[in-house]
């Protein structure tokens, strides 16, 4: 830590940082029992939700949350990721004003506290910006001392085009201060301002918040858009060098306080600089996010054919046991285009685009800072981004469940977005109503509601809901979809999109015909094994050949374990 402390601040604040960290560390484990959290199993996976994602009459959300959760889904999930429930004022709780309030609209940390004792807790840390409304912002704005160095103001002396955006907003906005019109760094919206990390107060009281947010029951910590908390003009001020160092700094100290306590970046940036915040394996974050394959699989299914979700999957590799993926197609985000880069070609992308537009999507944009833009994120459900246009609800259905069966085989932990549980539309009405691209996708359900459409055995929510949950209560039971266990991408044809993972082979039929899977079960590695069980339907497939063939219909999904 020292190391990296020195190479941020320099020798003479590095060295009383670490004594006011080590001060801090040490009081926490005066006041608070060091906490060790086991690693990730095969019955792991986590749901992406909102705090308030049900809703009941006179009933606090987070209680009404862990309601549901207990009722359908406390044998299929071992971890929930609340998506930030602090007070907020813009971006559904990404423009955070009180880093260490619960929304009293959602409960108190009593809630929070009592699905900590039945759920593994992934914690929001939106440590690359702060709302206009926070504290911090309105104390910089009076001239309070303490706070002078917080944000970024800008130095018109300086170069600032070669910063990547990941929006097409301005760079700067203009504030009125004690001292007159400042223009601050603000990365993703005017009620977003960036903090400044060279502040050395500024990282302290953000190791500060991850100590509180460890106090308080959080065992994965989720840095958002960690790539941007660097900045340093003339440079694209992503996935700088300084970046992966202060996320080291934060792993040792999470690691001294709490050993095992989880870092996941959430860095929605080209696939090669994604997996850099592994580090070495030990010393950045243990779980990364898998960009790429939300694109790469929409993509497969769009052109029926897995040759690039192939390719890509075949090159991956974690640098340790520690660490490894999590694995996710929809999240409360869009669908982002820019892990693809360098994956697809700009004609594919493209493709995908057009693709989601028909389905009633809509496109955000990013500045390419030569005063042109490019498709930055799909803002459409997963259900609606693989609807059948024809609205053939069983195909739809069977499709989306193929997509999610691929989601559930590779290795890595599974992160599950509430609505994918259901098979959630479109909701046109919430983006007519806000204007904000990304409601088309968070939709909230009065719980009363919800639970009348799953007992319907004819809904779509429904019928997604039971296989969905068959799956995951399948893969809990299964060794071989252990997070490390091995994996090999084996390419048997375009149609099929098929893994394996120890001794179980995942098929999937990307398309909307039957199709035949040819095994040849030597070059596979399965020789010594002529039979199998399908786990999902408990078919059994034997063969006293050096080659099996088992047919698939449309969208069916094979998971093949040989004994």
């Amino acid at each position: 830590m020292l190391e990296q402390l020195h190479m941020v601040y320099g020798s003479k604040m590095g060295e009383l940082l670490r004594e006011k960290i080590n001060a801090r560390i040490s009081t926490y484990k005066t006041t608070h029992s060091v906490r060790k959290s086991k690693w990730l199993s095969e019955k792991d996976a986590v749901l992406i939700t909102y705090g308030d994602q049900f809703k009941e009459d006179n009933e606090a959300p987070l209680h009404t949350l862990r309601k549901f959760l207990n009722r359908h889904l406390k044998d299929s999930f071992s971890s929930v990721h609340i998506l930030p429930f602090y007070p907020y004022s813009s971006d559904d709780g990404f423009s955070v004003i009180d880093y260490r309030r619960v929304d009293p609209s959602l409960g108190d940390w009593s809630d929070i506290e009592a699905l900590s004792q039945d759920y593994r807790l992934m914690f929001d840390a939106v440590v690359n910006h702060v709302s206009s409304q926070s504290n911090w912002f309105k104390k910089y704005l009076a001239g309070d001392p303490q706070y002078s160095d917080f944000f970024i103001e800008r130095d018109f002396q300086k170069n600032y085009s070669n910063v990547a955006r990941p929006r097409s907003s301005s760079l700067f906005s203009q504030y009125e201060t004690h001292l007159g019109t400042k223009h601050l760094w603000t990365t993703f919206s005017s009620d977003q301002i960036d903090l400044n990390y060279k502040s050395s107060k500024v990282f302290l009281e953000i190791v500060d918040v991850l100590l509180f947010y460890i106090s308080r029951g959080a065992q994965i910590i989720r840095m958002d858009a960690v790539p941007y908390i660097w900045k340093k003009p003339g440079t694209s001020c992503v996935n700088l060098r300084k970046t992966h160092a202060v996320v080291q700094i934060f792993r040792s100290i999470v690691d001294s306080v709490a050993p095992g306590t989880i870092l996941i970046t959430e860095s929605n940036v080209p696939h090669r600089d994604n997996i850099t915040y592994f580090g070495d394996g030990y010393n950045e974050a243990q779980l990364i996010y898998q960009f790429a394959l939300p694109p790469l699989t929409l993509h497969a299914f769009y052109r029926g054919s897995s040759h690039y979700l192939s390719q890509w999957a075949k090159s991956l590799e974690t640098p340790s046991p520690n660490t490894t993926f999590f694995n996710f197609m929809a999240s409360h985000d869009g669908i982002g285009l820019m892990p693809a880069k360098e994956l697809l070609p700009e004609s594919e992308i493209q493709h995908i685009v057009n693709e989601c537009m028909r389905r009633g999507g809509e496109i955000s944009y990013r500045d390419n800072g030569d005063r042109t833009k490019s498709p930055y994120e799909l803002n459409i459900t997963w259900y609606s981004a693989l609807s059948i246009p024809q609205e053939n609800q069983k195909l739809s259905v069977k499709r989306f469940i193929a997509s999610q069966a691929i989601l559930l085989c590779l290795q890595g932990v599974p992160g599950i977005y509430i609505h994918s549980l259901f098979g959630s539309a479109n909701d046109t009405s919430s983006l007519s109503n806000s204007n904000h691209l990304r409601s088309i996708n968070r939709k909230k359900f009065q719980l009363g509601d919800l639970e009348a459409l799953l007992e319907d055995s004819s809904s779509t929510e429904s019928q997604i809901f039971t296989q969905y949950v068959s799956m995951l209560n399948v893969r809990r039971q299964e060794r071989a979809f252990h997070p490390n266990s091995s994996q090999r991408i084996v390419e048997l044809n375009d149609s099929l999109f098929t893994v394996l993972r120890d001794n179980v082979l995942c098929i999937t039929n990307i398309t909307s015909q039957s199709r035949n899977a040819v095994l040849d079960l030597e070059h596979i590695g399965l020789a010594q094994m002529t039979s199998a069980v399908d786990l999902i339907t408990q078919n059994v497939h034997e063969n006293h050949d050096e080659t099996m063939e088992i047919p698939l219909g449309a969208y069916q999904v094979l998971w093949l374990k040989f004994f």
